[in-house]
């Protein structure tokens, strides 16, 4: 018999309705603490999306009751609350436990003030979406200013603080988080496509950050992150996208995976001494995790690929964030095609032009202002509006800037065959 090794993990109690789509209330919350590294229970105050059939309150008393009782939450968070009565029992049973509590005042079904400013005074942090903010504070928070005086006045009528959320600014959305003593505003760029259940996802990773001891700053800060990620990788499900819960934790599963695969490739390109095309400034392997958005998610050379005597050697070995330009090319084409997961650079010229055709490769040329390399203005040219992207892409270079060729793809052998194979084209 083995035994039993128990994970300590803090507990957050979720309370709201049970959508059967997955794609918000109590279930997708619980993906989303889980997600966390924290321990989801739930208390379900009504079934369905629409129409949406309401549990009795006794019912939903008993739920709570048995949570609060043998678990101990480190926090809990309320979303639909569907009547006041509801509300009334809830808020008194929320009052015997001593942990933080967050209120997601847009799913609250419309009751009245009072039960509104009965649930603002058990908040930690109440969060309300621009929309729904003018009926609740009567601000529309068209911009930080309004934000801030929206927020303002939830903590008047007694939340300890106020996240207001959605304010569209040209192609950004601002988030402002108004404490008694700070104002902080974020912005993130807008979705062509808003999946369900962001404003879900988004309290219930404040609560599961919280229960874990984190700030408050700064489990807003990482929760708004976790859904801008969360919410461009969304899950293909459904007749609507539907936000995906897991992002961070099956990337965080794939760096492992990355990192081996750019290894891979430098081993090859070691074996098969690609030095035919290595520029000066040294050739760089990278690989991006599946829902890469920075430099820290993408694997790569540390000190890059250079030619020796007897052929190639990698200067140090792979690490995530050892690219800066090459990931920065890469992620710049992801906004246009996230298949895109590898990139090489190699040097440029006539005769690597001659053996690119010479291969049958489809490769475009930017042509730059010949002084700082313009990655995003370079990668919406290149792969823009396009159904399948190019194998490759240069730029001519131009004073101080030496000319490249990216060879990209969405397999790591795929992008190395093609580097070995332009290598002995050229050789």
């Amino acid at each position: 018999m083995r035994r039993l090794a128990p994970t300590d993990a803090p507990v957050v109690c979720t309370v709201g309705a049970s959508d059967p789509r997955g794609a918000t209330g109590v279930g997708a919350d619980l993906q989303t603490v889980a997600a966390h590294g924290a321990f989801g229970t739930s208390v379900t105050t009504a079934i369905g999306a629409e129409p949406i059939h309401t549990v009795p309150v006794e019912t939903v008393e008993l739920q709570l009751d048995t949570v609060l009782s043998r678990f101990g939450p480190g926090a809990v968070k309320l979303g639909r609350l569907p009547t006041t009565e509801t509300i009334d029992r809830v808020v008194a049973g929320v009052a015997e436990v001593d942990c933080p509590v967050v209120v997601d005042l847009a799913a609250t079904a419309p009751v009245a003030a009072g039960a509104v400013d009965d649930l603002l005074a058990a908040a930690t942090l109440a969060t309300v979406t621009a929309d729904a903010a003018d009926g609740l504070t009567g601000v529309r928070p068209t911009d930080e200013a309004g934000q801030r005086l929206a927020g303002q006045r939830l903590l008047t009528r007694g939340a300890d603080a106020a996240l207001v959320t959605g304010s569209r600014c040209g192609d950004e959305i601002r988030d402002t988080l108004v404490t008694p003593g700070t104002i902080e505003s974020t912005t993130h760029p807008c979705i062509d496509a808003e999946p369900e259940g962001a404003g879900d996802a988004l309290t219930a990773a404040i609560a599961a950050r919280l229960a874990l001891g984190e700030p408050l700053p700064d489990a807003v800060g990482r929760s708004l992150a976790f859904v801008e990620r969360a919410v461009r990788y969304a899950y293909n499900a459904g007749e609507t996208p539907v936000v995906n819960h897991a992002v961070d934790a099956r990337d965080d599963a794939a760096r492992d995976r990355v990192r081996e695969q750019v290894a891979d490739a430098v081993a090859w390109f070691t074996d098969r001494d690609v030095s035919p095309v290595v520029p000066e400034v040294g050739l760089q392997v990278v690989g991006a995790t599946p829902h890469a958005e920075s430099a820290d998610d993408c694997a790569a050379v540390e000190g890059r690929i250079v030619r020796v005597r007897d052929g190639v050697d990698a200067i140090r070995g792979v690490r995530f964030g050892a690219s800066t330009h090459v990931a920065g090319f890469l992620l710049a084409a992801r906004e246009h095609d996230p298949r895109l997961r590898y990139a090489v650079n190699c040097r440029f010229d006539g005769e690597v032009a001659d053996a690119m055709d010479a291969l049958g490769w489809d490769w475009v040329v930017f042509d730059g202002d010949g002084t700082t390399p313009n990655r995003e203005r370079e990668a919406k040219w290149a792969f823009a509006g396009r159904e399948n992207p190019p194998v490759a892409v240069a730029d001519r270079g131009g004073v101080g800037v030496e000319p490249m060729v990216k060879v990209v793809g969405d397999d790591h052998r795929r992008v190395a065959e093609r580097v070995v194979a332009l290598a002995d084209e050229l050789r």
